[in-house]
């Protein structure tokens, strides 16, 4: 439950997946990593229209928000794709800049 007394920070993602494989993805798992040893941070995702399934050559825009407090960051993003056993990671700097895992 969000306390509009408590400042926040909020992370923003927006990734558009295009599927080049010869398979529909059914499924998209998501999450956020707390670098702060935290736990794994509560994460809302925005999108137009049937997000699933993403058919061979089609693609998908979807904006994903962590909302953290001041003293957090988000170190990782992690998303997975199936059944192409795909996964996705990004890594950040604590001022939401992109860097090696």
């Amino acid at each position: 439950m969000f306390d509009n007394r408590s400042a926040v920070r909020k992370f923003n993602v927006e990734v558009i997946v295009t599927n080049n494989s010869a398979q529909n993805i059914d499924d998209w798992d998501f999450v956020f990593y707390n670098n702060t040893g935290g736990p794994v941070i509560i994460t809302c995702y925005y999108f137009y229209g049937a997000i699933l399934p993403i058919h061979p050559g089609e693609a998908r825009s979807v904006t994903f928000a962590a909302f953290l407090e001041n003293d957090q960051y988000v170190g990782q993003m992690e998303m997975s794709f199936e059944p192409q056993h795909y996964t996705y990671r990004r890594c950040f700097t604590p001022e939401g800049v992109l860097k090696g895992c």
